[in-house]
Parts: C-alpha cells; structure tokens; sequence
C-alpha cells in the first residue's frame, strides 16, 4: 500500500473512532454523578468497545507521523527526527494510560465493585479516585509531547508553504492543533477555564477539522505519487 494512503486509512479510523467516541458519549454511556457510577461505566460494553476501539486508532497514529518525518527527513533531518520522537512519546504515554485503565480498572475494579460492600467497597473507590487524578497528572506530560510532536511538524511542513495549494493544508492543520492542545492545557494546569471548551464541547470539532485537513493532504499527496508513477511508466514504454 502506498505510504501516503495508509496514513489517511489511519487517521480515517482515528477520526471514527473518535466519531464513535463522541456519539456513545452524547446517547448511551450515561454520565456518571459518582465514583461508583463512574466505575460502574467500565462494565457497559458500548465503553469497552470505544476504550478499545480508541486505544487501537492512537497506536496507528505512529503510521502517519512516520510517513511524515521519513517525507521531510532529507531536507530538516532534525524537526522530522525530533517530530516523530514526541509523536512517539505521546502515544506510549496514551498506551501505558489507557492499558491500566481497560485491563485493571475497568476489567478488575469495576468487576470487584459488583461483589464487594462496606469497607471493600470504600477501598476500591477510593482506589478509583486516586486513578483518577493520576490520570489527571499524566495528561500534562502527554499533552506537551502531543504539542511538541505538532510544532515540530508545523515546522517541517512549513517548508512547502511556498507551493501553494495543498501544501499549506498540512501547516493550518498543525498550527489548529497546536492551539488546541495549548488551550487544553492552558485550561487543566494553568486555570485558564475561558479554555476549557477544548476539552468539552470543543474538543471533537477540533479534532475533526485537524484530521480531515490532514486526511486530505495525505490524499493529495497520494494522488500526486500515482500521477508520477503513471507519467514515468508512460515515458519508460515511450522509448
């Protein structure tokens, strides 16, 4: 498969799973008032799918950052490097989170909850708070390798703002990302609640749009590959 086409597959299951993230929770996983429901959620298989799904699509995301850093690697080795290192980071920070919390929290906890009462009970939720602001905590390390992986791209892709068309879809989809997740974290470690949409209401719209200008770059990129492969098979039979 074509380099630039499996890194728009990629980020099309990103963005559904994204999608279906958004919608189960808007209609079917109820929002929870308490820790006990909180955990209780853990056991609805709709969020056993999205967790999984979810986890799956930002383990693929290492496919387009790759075929990014190896498409500008010759002409800005170091931001191409250094891009897909925090690319990298982010997602092993996203994967070691949401493992713990699919295979201990939601497959341990969550179960033990249904059969446990009084004091073990207390525990176990108490356990569960405590997950849940160590999360909290881990996202700022998580969050900032996800804005350096972005600027550093922002960087590389920039170098091709001068072509025109296409090439500056790649650099806006960057710089949105950038200032969202700036605004996210902003907002969750520097008391700006002003910010807080990006991570509410407007977290899934941004998303969106960064991925589907990102989407139809790669697509572009692809269709220039084939036009070239088409135009040399075309001279090579000429002769």
């Amino acid at each position: 498969m074509n380099r630039f086409l499996a890194a728009s597959v990629a980020l099309f299951f990103f963005l559904a799973a994204q999608t279906f993230q958004s919608v189960a929770f808007a209609y079917w996983i109820p929002a929870a008032q308490t820790s006990q429901e909180s955990l209780a959620t853990y056991l609805l298989p709709v969020d056993q799918a999205r967790a999984a799904l979810v986890g799956l699509a930002i383990l693929l995301l290492i496919v387009p950052y790759l075929v990014i850093a190896l498409r500008y690697f010759s002409t800005d080795p170091v931001f191409s490097l250094l891009g897909f290192v925090f690319g990298v980071g982010f997602i092993g920070a996203e994967c070691a989170q949401r493992s713990i919390d699919f295979f201990l929290v939601g497959a341990r906890w969550a179960r033990e909850l249904n059969g446990s009462s009084g004091i073990g009970r207390e525990i176990l939720l108490r356990r569960f708070d405590l997950w849940n602001d160590i999360t909290a905590a881990w996202y700022f390390p998580l969050l900032l390798a996800h804005l350096f992986a972005a600027c550093c791209f922002l960087r590389v892709t920039s170098t091709e703002w001068r072509r025109g068309g296409w090439f500056r879809v790649a650099p806006c989809a960057f710089l949105l990302n950038a200032l969202r997740l700036a605004g996210r974290m902003l907002s969750m470690f520097a008391g700006q609640t002003w910010l807080e949409g990006f991570s509410g209401n407007l977290y899934f719209p941004s998303v969106l749009a960064v991925n589907l200008l990102l989407i139809g770059w790669f697509l572009c990129l692809y269709r220039q590959d084939v036009n070239a492969g088409t135009g040399a098979e075309s001279r090579s039979q000429a002769v």
